[in-house]
């Protein structure tokens, strides 16, 4: 019998979704005295992360970054094979974390076709699956701590930026204070000094589901 009392998974769209959302379960931890451990798994060849409870009940917590969109829905094997098989006496939750690169009214796409046979598929095994869609990407949810942005750079103020996509925005006001916005493991800096708190507090995203699944609130 597993010594875990469940599985939670994430399914990273690229690498800078991965440091973000990972920063978020960091202060979901400190805020319900919680710890996260990384460890490596060498029968799997990868790192898994351990949630530990005040209680001293374990939470399994496992990533796996496709680098594209369309590989979100071809991560079922993964799940099946890295995370119920290997897993396969307790219940799961999976995250689906990526941009719709496009505006709220226009992600009907994620819900048909190949992303609907995909939850469907999921579904039948008795998993939760849970999107995270960033409207355009996940800079415009850093723009969210405007406050942050701007001690990062060391500004007073975020002036009007052109730009359709946050990551556009990011990159451009980065370049006008001297900097550049590096994406991936390099935003880790950058990440770090957001307010998450706020993030979440203004963010649409379902936080507080993630929080009650990671944590029993």
């Amino acid at each position: 019998m597993s010594t875990y009392k469940k599985g939670i998974a994430f399914i990273f769209e690229g690498p800078t979704e991965k440091i973000f959302y990972l920063s978020i379960i960091e202060m979901f931890c400190k805020e319900n005295n919680a710890y996260k451990n990384k460890y490596f798994n060498a029968e799997l060849a990868e790192f898994e992360y351990l949630l530990t409870l005040p209680n001293h009940e374990k939470i399994i917590l496992k990533t796996n970054t496709v680098n594209s969109i369309n590989n979100i829905t071809n991560s079922e094997a993964w799940i099946k094979s890295m995370c119920i098989n290997r897993y396969n006496d307790i219940l799961w939750t999976i995250f689906l974390c990526y941009d719709a690169d496009s505006t709220e009214n226009s992600i009907r796409q994620f819900n048909e076709g190949n992303w609907k046979q995909f939850k469907n598929n999921l579904n039948k095994e008795n998993i939760k699956v849970i999107d995270f869609r960033a409207v355009y990407d996940i800079e415009s949810l850093m723009f969210l701590d405007e406050q942050g942005i701007c001690n990062f750079l060391g500004i007073l103020k975020i002036p009007k930026i052109r730009g359709l996509s946050g990551k556009q925005k990011m990159k451009r006001l980065f370049r006008m204070n001297n900097q550049f916005y590096h994406e991936g493991d390099r935003a880790k800096s950058f990440i770090k000094k957001l307010d998450k708190k706020t993030i979440v507090s203004k963010s649409s995203l379902p936080f507080d589901e993630l929080k009650k699944i990671c944590f029993d609130k």
